[in-house]
């Protein structure tokens, strides 16, 4: 690639030198020029689809190793598992089924019971005598047989585990930083060709589909809920909603989210949405006049799942109000429909979600508006720590004329509320006090 660029630049110097020539004269000139930058473009071709190679093969090594890691850490819970139980029995703390040790020297016993089942079925002597001692002989027999099984079964999982290190040790070696190395020469090597022929940059990173196309408030509050369901939170996080009308919405002109519907202008989706709830029940109607209103109430096509055992908590953004809302199924007395309770409110102090934190929307909105639940999917209602959550902070409303003092948010409360932690670990409450 370095000598086709010399070659590029020594053309280039012999037909600036040929300046005085006429176009004819100089064609010869112009065809080697355009013949190098044709190699040049086609070295650059092979570089990329290199990178390209590349990726995919890290993406399949991945895929490898972390079934391989999952495979030792299943062999190792085992091992501890059947550890545990040798240890147990080594200092016999082994309980029977009436809470008494059955121990023999210190040795502890299956249950009598079990005993008796398990070495039938194994076509040991089993035959009742008054002799206490032939007992106690043929259950310390039986008990050797077990010990030696469960040993055998150690050894054969230790062996296992220890291929399976084996394994991800030389896919790690693999997989190292040479390949990083590797990768990042190429993109440098790359670069100056990108830059003289503007180039896009070429995407490296399988990015999931649905997740690219949330919003950027549902997006922030995803990407936390998932950390913590990563490090170690009972929890689970899904994205709901249609991925053809998510980028039918994300399609749509800016001028066309932002547009505000009221009573006798176009009627938009969520009006159509709301006609269809009061079809099935009257639920939308809300306060008085709220109707006129229904265009504000614009939900974006996708949704964040967060299920906490049996409470699953959705999490929807009003695209026209800049409000994300939450609703809960499964919490609510046990009837699971969603939105069929106030499972939500008060999850944190002095938050029941009754008005919009975004003050904004007043001054964008017809001067009697106010939030109301009931025109939203499912009755869900903008709770404070949903909008920390998602990474939004509104301002307060001010007066015209400022007081001596102005009252400044608590600023570990609303810390409290952004972390998704504290927020799944107050479910779990209201969920056990439920």
């Amino acid at each position: 690639m370095a000598e086709n660029v010399n070659d590029l630049r020594d053309a280039v110097a012999a037909l600036i030198a040929r300046k005085s020539e006429t176009a004819t004269q100089r064609e010869d000139a112009v065809e080697r020029c355009v013949e190098i930058i044709g190699r040049l473009r086609g070295a650059q071709r092979r570089a990329m689809w290199g990178l390209e190679h590349l990726n995919a093969q890290t993406r399949r090594r991945d895929v490898e190793t972390d079934r391989a890691r999952v495979a030792a850490a299943t062999a190792a819970y085992e091992r501890a598992h059947h550890a545990r139980n040798l240890r147990d029995h080594e200092h016999a703390q082994g309980e029977g089924a009436d809470g008494d040790l059955e121990r023999s020297g210190g040795i502890a016993l299956v249950d009598l019971k079990e005993y008796r089942e398990d070495a039938k079925r194994r076509g040991l002597k089993t035959t009742r005598t008054e002799d206490e001692g032939e007992t106690m002989l043929r259950r310390l027999e039986h008990e050797l047989i077990l010990r030696k099984e469960m040993c055998e079964e150690k050894r054969a999982l230790e062996r296992e585990l220890e291929e399976l290190r084996g394994d991800v040790e030389a896919k790690r070696k693999v997989l190292g930083k040479n390949l990083e190395s590797q990768l990042a020469n190429l993109r440098r090597a790359a670069e100056p060709f990108r830059r003289a022929f503007d180039l896009p940059y070429v995407e490296t990173e399988a990015v999931e589909t649905r997740v690219r196309l949330l919003p950027t408030p549902l997006y922030v509050a995803y990407a936390q809920l998932k950390h913590a369901q990563q490090n170690g939170e009972d929890a689970r996080v899904e994205i709901l909603g249609s991925t053809d009308d998510a980028e039918a919405f994300a399609r749509r002109p800016t001028s066309e989210e932002g547009e505000i519907a009221t009573e006798g202008g176009e009627e938009t989706d969520n009006r159509r949405h709301n006609k269809r709830r009061r079809g099935e029940g009257g639920r939308g109607r809300g306060r008085s006049g709220s109707r006129a209103f229904s265009g504000l109430y614009e939900e974006h096509p996708l949704r964040v799942e967060l299920r906490v055992g049996d409470v699953r908590v959705f999490f929807a953004y009003l695209v026209k109000l800049n409000l994300v809302v939450a609703n809960s199924s499964g919490g609510e007395g046990g009837d699971g429909e969603k939105g069929g309770g106030a499972f939500l409110d008060e999850l944190f102090e002095n938050d029941a979600g009754e008005e919009t934190p975004n003050h904004a929307n007043f001054a964008v909105a017809p001067p009697d508006f106010s939030f109301d639940a009931s025109c939203s999917r499912y009755n869900a209602k903008p709770y404070a720590w949903a909008q920390n959550l998602a990474g939004m902070s509104f301002l307060p409303p001010m007066p015209p004329a400022l007081a001596d003092s102005v009252e400044i948010p608590n600023a570990s409360e609303i810390a409290r509320t952004t972390r998704a932690t504290d927020v799944i670990r107050a479910i779990k409450d209201r969920a056990g006090q439920a």
